[in-house]
């Protein structure tokens, strides 16, 4: 973050006194001139997009949101913005794209992630924050294995952990199946495992969401994203920075398509 100018703060200065006394043109010359004396201070940028909302002039507000991701592409706060402007404006599709890339780049943040469901609702789409928390045990009890589980899917989990957890020959063995990462051969192998049992489970299967989904991402081939998604970035919200543009594209669609069910459009 680059520090204003001593012009710069005395046009910004008088912009805020005249915005106080609520002489708009006043205050959007000063702070017109403001930002082309600092024209990639984000600070002063979301000040001015904030002055530009406050008085109902969408267009102006979007141009600097705009020019505040330009300046700092991971603002999460000036994606947010962008979508609610979006939404208020009726572009629909970018105000979705926009609040799911500030819920990305922000995975746990609460305000964000409640405004996610603010705009999916106003677009007859019901997104639900499902949390990926298999429920299981493993002990290892005088040299044997001991499973604790009561769900059959996270038996079937827990069973394929304990596998890889505990027969090193098998993780050796698996390493020369594929040149991906050892740990998502392994993520992929036990959720497989527990979808299979969640499919041939007679009743209970709505408390399982998040199996569901994972089917259809199976059959959409978006598994990897499922994954990214529901347990990487939920553990650690910072590795949306390691991914690249396509990676962080295709979520978005997952999440507004797999991450959806028929049942879940309102």
């Amino acid at each position: 973050q680059i520090n204003l100018t001593r012009k710069a703060k005395k046009a910004r200065k008088k912009a805020r006194k005249a915005a106080q006394k609520n002489n708009f043109s006043k205050a959007q010359k000063f702070y017109k001139k403001a930002i082309e004396l600092a024209p990639d201070h984000f600070e002063l940028i979301q000040e001015v997009a904030d002055f530009y909302w406050e008085n109902k002039k969408v267009e102006e507000m979007i141009s600097l949101e705009e020019k505040a991701i330009e300046a700092n592409p991971i603002d999460f706060i000036a994606y947010g913005k962008l979508a609610v402007a979006y939404q208020s404006i009726g572009d629909n599709e970018k105000a979705l794209e926009y609040i799911i890339t500030a819920h990305l780049y922000n995975r746990n943040y609460t305000k964000i992630t409640q405004r996610l469901k603010i705009i999916f609702k106003e677009n007859k789409m019901n997104y639900q924050d499902y949390v990926f928390n298999p429920k299981y045990k493993i002990d290892n009890v005088d040299g044997k294995v001991v499973i604790q589980a009561q769900d059959i899917p996270w038996k079937s989990y827990a069973a394929c952990k304990a596998l890889w957890e505990n027969e090193k020959t098998y993780r050796d063995e698996m390493k020369h199946l594929s040149n991906v990462n050892i740990s998502k051969i392994e993520q992929k192998e036990c959720l497989l495992n527990a979808l299979i049992s969640y499919n041939g489970m007679k009743t209970g299967k709505e408390n399982f969401p998040l199996l569901d989904i994972l089917g259809r991402s199976l059959q959409d081939g978006m598994v990897d994203d499922f994954i990214l998604y529901e347990i990487e970035l939920r553990k650690d919200p910072n590795k949306i920075h390691l991914l690249s543009k396509q990676q962080i594209d295709r979520i978005i669609q997952y999440i507004k398509t797999i991450r959806l069910t028929k049942n879940e459009q309102i």
